[in-house]
């Protein structure tokens, strides 16, 4: 339903009371069901309902007369509303962005607001036994492909909403449930099912049975080959199914991100070979595609192959006799080779099977042969590589001698290719007699980011001390377990935590599988369950909470309500909150890992000005690493009176959004902000323009000069003619603005283009003019001219006028020797269109005397150039000129190479986390007292510090992304922020007065090396039996020295109060 369909039914200040009370009420007793809908709400206006709900005027509230607006949060790109599919904006977070409601308050919301989409989200069963309810907010998507003969061979076709018609919705499949797929049969009917427009699409380009005819394929990597779910020539195996499942867990367990997967229909290749010899005959298009390599090989090239033993190795190609290749295995004596066929299950793409072992590092084992003159092969002796140099590596033997070696040299082969593992002192380092605790963990599958946080909590003095002490004949542990809590795991986090800690400080094992663990944690949070790389730091949140709420001390938790300071002493409202909290947590987390932090948020409004100091518990503190503040961006401002553009160099925070950024080049240009327009020019072509969101951040700005457009008037007072126009002489998009189809505003925006004369698309020569001018609809292809242009032209402007405007801009782009002038602008060298969206004239300004003010759809303007006026009177050194400010010019002076980066402390991070910070547009807070959203000042500061202080430093942040489906993407600071090992002084950060203890040591640190998705997790940890520190490598452990610790790898602190060493032992006795 569109916005403009949305009407409000006004009740009775009676009925509207007892309805809000109702409501009210429902709230209190909602919970999730496994197999119900619930819906989603934008946030904004749940908020101002919710202030109606509560407020004791409900009479006086306006919220009746706003219906439910929830296109804010919708990405409409891919929803398709008329087939009710409705997919959401990336990256929105509960209670910030929308609101999730039970269907019985959709429906009593909707009796009394309408609303422009309706967002039903299943509610399914996830955890072991399928009873843990989840809400599927954001679903797997599947865009739909086709690969039938009337297509082309090289890819396959995707599908689109409107059939033929590539500028509408793709055609994407939302699954909210990935556990009912059983067989491909099944997920093909479920696709005719509710999509019977796509089985006459596939239907029609068949021309027979499709369930006898269609292949089902996916992939979730555009990289990835397809893979095949269903055939109808063979029955696939279930583990394709099982992949395929797996396939749809979502690698990031952000609930933010939609991943789009790929599903393909396909049909067999019909050969036009008569005999069906050709090998692509009566294959599926899949088949096809992956398989084509295999009959371009040639002799030389490289593959990997597979042995009578079922094992891959290099391989090269010897001799190649019509579908046969003779296949030589690289570091094996020719006795060995073997023909194989093209089609052969046995050979690869290279590096597919065989990892690129060749790609050398300083310590690789690798195995170097030597020819021997009395036997037929060669002896193998063990290497160590020392350096590379260009194709060259240099090799330690085992004997002690030194040999080179040309990286593709047939006597080089990976380790355990001649030799077994055990031959090689080499392949693992040797491990001297370690003391209690320093146990591996083994990796099961992805798994380092939980191994590195389980090394570092296992560590943990209080924690050591909590499961191994005895209290009455059993563990205390076991005496404060809670296995009614609600909020808990009925005990299994805590029963799998000690179990571990027991293996790991039994001394009967130097490696503990923690597969338990994992199961137990996997069952309550999905997102670890499976196989993909995960954050420790959002793990080790989960564990410190999930092993608080299992030994609870509470057994029964009152209701509480939230304190905030009025004005009173810090300390006593500190304190009472901490009670208040107390009453419903009260935990060996809470005692030693639980701080308090005091929040202090300002109103911005400068009429209210109203604070808000709140007291919260803390388990960690996530500090950001501070980085260069400023960033430079070059701006070009194109005039409204048609003068020389001028280019500038505008210095902004790197955390500034384009709206500051506009403001700083406004006071630069001693222009008014407010008739300043920010664009860019699309990647794609420098013809299409696009209008920044005020409220982008610069970071996502990687196209400059950023082109800026200087108004006649302010753009509040003026509307914009077009969001998509397209010239008479092209089909694509080229320029994009805001739309406003307001016709009592006077003034409007219009994007205006150059295109210069044309060929005849047949033999390249020009076309009569006089019937280019006259055509009113046309499909040749156009160059155009540099970036658009922006004018403002008069609703009520004649002909005359129009083109007087029009001339103001473009007359600098006129050589001055030609005779054209505006005085007959008959005679001008180029012709005005008025185009609409589809690239039809509307009218020719030479020949129709259309007003403006009629026009009451969008337009745009397109300046033709004739042959004759483009070649004698257009000015191309006008058209590149630009003029430099002084800004600019200091610019390019001040910059110098890139200079070693500013060394970062803890202190730093510390620093900048406790900084008083505005919010973000985005982050907007609302104040209860003059009932708006605002973009607030915000202030933490440290009241309290717990026993186990950790830090988390913020390397991952948000930056801009490419992706169809993802707006954001994240990218990692490698920043080197050193922090002291055995003397962290607190006492300038804290505030509590009461407060005396202020020294801490480290003693663990989890650690983060590499990228994203492929990065590793390792830990440095202090062992408290023996006093020694360790790294901790998964199953790999070695001595180590604490100073080590201090790295760029360095992701999660963990700090222990001095004093608390002596505490700690006495709670063990």
């Amino acid at each position: 339903m569109s916005k403009n369909a949305c009407e409000v039914a006004v009740a009775s200040p009676s009925n509207r009371k007892d309805f809000y009370m109702e409501i009210e009420a429902q709230l209190q007793n909602e919970c999730l069901r496994v197999g119900e809908n619930w819906y989603v709400i934008d946030q904004s206006w749940w908020c101002r309902f919710m202030s109606a709900v509560q407020s004791q005027e409900n009479d006086k509230r306006t919220i009746d007369s706003e219906p439910i607006l929830n296109e804010p949060i919708v990405d409409t790109k891919l929803s398709c509303t008329s087939r009710s599919i409705v997919i959401l904006k990336p990256l929105l977070v509960e209670k910030v962005h929308y609101q999730t409601v039970s269907e019985s308050i959709w429906l009593k919301l909707t009796s009394r607001f309408k609303y422009d989409y309706c967002i039903p989200r299943p509610v399914i069963g996830r955890g072991h036994h399928g009873t843990l309810p989840v809400l599927r907010v954001y679903p797997t998507l599947f865009q739909v492909f086709t690969w039938t003969n009337a297509d082309t061979l090289n890819h396959p076709r995707a599908l689109y909403w409107e059939a033929n018609n590539p500028t509408s919705t793709p055609l994407i499949l939302p699954l909210y449930d990935d556990t009912f797929i059983s067989n491909g049969p099944d997920f093909l009917n479920l696709i005719w099912k509710l999509f019977p427009d796509v089985y006459k699409a596939v239907s029609a380009d068949i021309g027979e049975d499709t369930h006898s005819s269609i292949q089902l394929c996916y992939r979730s990597d555009p990289n990835q080959w397809w893979t095949v779910l269903w055939s109808p020539q063979y029955k696939i195996q279930a583990t394709n199914l099982t992949t395929f499942i797996r396939s749809l867990q979502p690698r990031n367990h952000l609930e933010g991100i939609a991943r789009c997967h790929s599903l393909l229909l396909e049909t067999r290749y019909r050969s036009s070979d008569e005999d069906g010899s050709h090998w692509r005959a009566d294959r599926f298009f899949s088949d096809i595609a992956s398989n084509a390599w295999r009959y371009s090989l040639q002799i030389g090239d490289l593959i990997d192959a597979q042995d009578t033993q079922e094992k891959w190795y290099e391989a090269r190609i010897l001799d190649i006799q019509t579908s046969q290749i003779l296949v030589h295995y690289r570091g094996w004596t020719s006795k060995w080779d073997v023909w194989l066929p093209c089609d052969s299950p046995k050979i690869g793409v290279h590096h597919t099977k065989v990892s690129n072992w060749r790609a050398f590092r300083r310590g690789d084992s690798i195995e170097v042969g030597f020819p021997q003159t009395t036997r037929n092969f060669p002896e193998w002796k063990w290497g160590k590589v020392l350096r590379m140099q260009e194709d060259s590596v240099y090799i330690e033997l085992e004997d002690g001698h030194t040999c080179v070696r040309p990286v593709q040299d047939e006597l080089l082969c990976a380790p355990g290719t001649h030799k077994s593992s055990n031959e090689s002192n080499w392949q693992k380092p040797i491990q001297n007699a370690r003391s209690l605790g320093a146990v591996g963990l083994q990796n099961l599958g992805n798994s380092c980011f939980l191994n590195s946080m389980l090394q570092c909590l296992t560590h943990a003095p209080p924690l050591c001390t909590y499961f191994t002490t005895l209290r009455a004949g059993r563990l205390l542990y076991q005496l404060e377990i809670n296995v009614k809590n609600p909020l808990g795991m009925h005990g299994k986090i805590a029963t799998a935590f000690a179990k571990l800690l027991s293996e790991m400080y039994s001394g009967d094992a130097r490696v503990v599988s923690p597969v338990d663990l994992k199961y137990v944690i996997g069952q309550y949070a999905p997102q670890f369950a499976g196989y993909a790389q995960q954050d420790s730091q959002e793990v080790m949140n989960f564990l410190l909470d999930g092993l608080h709420e299992d030994l609870n001390r509470v057994r029964q938790k009152p209701q509480t309500k939230m304190i905030e300071g009025n004005g009173q002493n810090d300390v006593t409202i500190a304190m009472e909150a901490w009670e208040q909290f107390k009453r419903r947590n009260d935990s060996v987390i809470v005692d030693h890992f639980m701080g308090q932090l005091r929040s202090h948020v300002t109103c911005s409004n400068p009429i209210c000005g109203h604070e808000s100091i709140t007291f919260d518990p803390f388990m960690s503190l996530s500090v950001p690493i501070p980085t260069s503040e400023s960033n430079e961006v070059i701006a070009q401002i194109f005039w409204a009176n048609g003068e020389i553009p001028t280019k500038y160099g505008v210095n902004v925070s790197k955390t500034a959004c384009v709206q500051e950024m506009v403001r700083a080049l406004a006071k630069l240009a001693n222009v008014s902000e407010s008739r300043l327009l920010a664009t860019e020019l699309m990647e794609d072509s420098p013809r299409r323009i696009r209008v920044y969101d005020p409220t982008q951040s610069i970071k996502r700005i990687t196209r400059t000069p950023v082109h800026v457009y200087e108004l006649e008037d302010e753009f509040q007072a003026c509307a914009f003619s077009c969001q998509d126009v397209t010239p008479p002489t092209l089909k694509e998009q080229t320029t994009t603005l805001p739309i406003d189809s307001n016709t009592s505003v006077l003034k409007v925006v219009v994007a205006l283009m150059h295109q210069i004369p044309f060929a005849s698309p047949v033999d390249g020569r020009i076309a009569d003019e006089e019937d280019v001018f006259g055509a009113k609809q046309r499909r040749i292809d156009m160059e155009f001219l540099n970036a658009p242009l922006v004018v403002t032209l008069q609703r009520t402007d004649s002909m005359e006028q129009i083109h007087h405007t029009i001339w103001k801009v473009v007359a600098r782009l006129i050589s001055p020797s030609s005779l054209f002038g505006f005085q007959h602008h008959q005679e001008l060298p180029y012709q005005l269109h008025c185009i609409d969206l589809q690239g039809t004239e509307i009218s020719d300004f030479d020949t129709d005397t259309l007003p403006l003010l009629s026009l009451h759809q969008p337009f745009s303007l397109v300046l033709e150039w004739s042959r004759h006026g483009f070649h004698r009177g257009y000015d191309r050194i006008s058209a590149r000129r630009v003029s430099l400010h002084e800004s600019f010019r200091r610019l390019s002076l001040t910059e110098q190479p890139e200079q070693s980066p500013i060394p970062v402390t803890l202190m730093n991070c510390i620093e900048k986390f406790t900084e008083r910070e505005q919010l973000g547009h985005r982050d907007t807070w609302y104040c209860p007292k003059c009932s708006q959203h605002v973009r607030a000042y915000k202030k933490f500061d440290l009241f309290s510090l717990p026993n186990v202080l950790i830090f988390h430093l913020k390397r991952f942040r948000y930056a801009a992304s490419t992706s169809l489906y993802l707006s954001h993407q994240r990218d990692k600071i490698s920043s080197l922020v050193s922090f002291p090992v055995d003397d962290l002084n607190m006492k300038e950060c804290v505030i509590d007065p009461s407060q005396k203890e202020f020294q801490y040591e480290l003693f663990a640190v989890s650690e983060h090396s590499g990228g994203l998705g492929g990065g590793h997790y390792t830990a440095v940890a202090k062992v408290s039996a023996s006093g020694k520190w360790y790294r901790f490598n998964d199953s790999f452990v070695e001595e180590t020295k604490p100073e080590n610790a201090i790295t760029s790898r360095a992701y999660v602190l963990f700090y222990q109060r001095k004093c608390d060493e002596n505490v700690t032992k006495r709670e063990a006795h």
